[in-house]
């Protein structure tokens, strides 16, 4: 509920108020922190100097790679309450995948203690359970079939469009992201503390630049290849002082 619910519910928030590149930024680079400052005051588990420092280098690389340009200043100064509400929901949404990444860990303690241990599969299973459990509250209304003589709000038609033409890329995003991609993170925190995994997570942006690159023929520019290199650098390096 807090990392499949609170988390994507805020994170699809803010993708059309301040744009994937900022929303992914708020995400990933601020989820690493959250989610070590939560895992430190609750289960007092801090990460050594070298892995702070490591997991810095990554964040910064990232945000150096995928930081909007001029765009995000025009959408700034168009669309200023737009843009402030995107910007709250992008810290929410980082509040949600980094304390999420923490329970988890304390529920994989819990459950390993009581002699039931569980694996990544089934951990990111439960946890989608969790996200419907809560965005079925807000999704039910919006699918409800009006009467026949009302008029479809507007908060409905563009839901009703995007079910109807892009159910198939919704399969593939779910079975990619939450069953697989969430099943070999619930599987790293199973071991390793949030300090860690999280900042490796926030290479994801990084690792999809040669997918965008032969999808959507969006070439990086020198910038992001220069960001990259400093976050897969610090992606190695915190495999060697952890």
């Amino acid at each position: 509920m807090i990392g499949f619910g609170l988390g994507d519910l805020a994170l699809f928030l803010a993708l059309p108020r301040i744009g994937s590149r900022l929303t992914v930024l708020l995400t990933q680079c601020l989820a690493a922190p959250f989610g070590a400052a939560v895992e430190w005051a609750w289960l007092g588990v801090r990460p050594t100097p070298g892995e702070a420092l490591c997991g810095a280098l990554i964040l910064a690389g990232v945000g150096v790679a995928i930081a909007p340009g001029r765009e995000g200043a025009i959408l700034t100064q168009t669309r200023r309450g737009v843009f402030a509400f995107g910007l709250i929901a992008g810290v929410f949404a980082a509040l949600g995948q980094g304390g999420g990444a923490a329970v988890s860990r304390h529920a994989a303690d819990v459950a390993a203690t009581l002699g039931h241990p569980i694996d990544g599969m089934s951990a990111a299973y439960q946890r989608i359970l969790g996200g419907i459990l809560f965005t079925s509250f807000t999704l039910l209304p919006l699918l409800r079939k009006p009467p026949a003589h009302a008029t479809p709000s507007p908060a409905q038609q563009p839901l009703a469009v995007a079910l109807r033409h892009g159910w198939g890329w919704v399969v593939v995003n779910a079975l990619a992201g939450p069953v697989l991609g969430v099943a070999c993170f619930q599987t790293a925190l199973l071991s390793t503390p949030s300090a860690v995994v999280l900042p490796i997570v926030a290479l994801t942006p990084i690792a999809v630049m040669p997918l965008t690159w032969f999808l959507e023929h969006d070439r990086p520019k020198p910038r992001a290849l220069i960001g990259a290199v400093l976050a897969v650098a610090g992606a190695v390096a915190l495999t060697q002082v952890h």
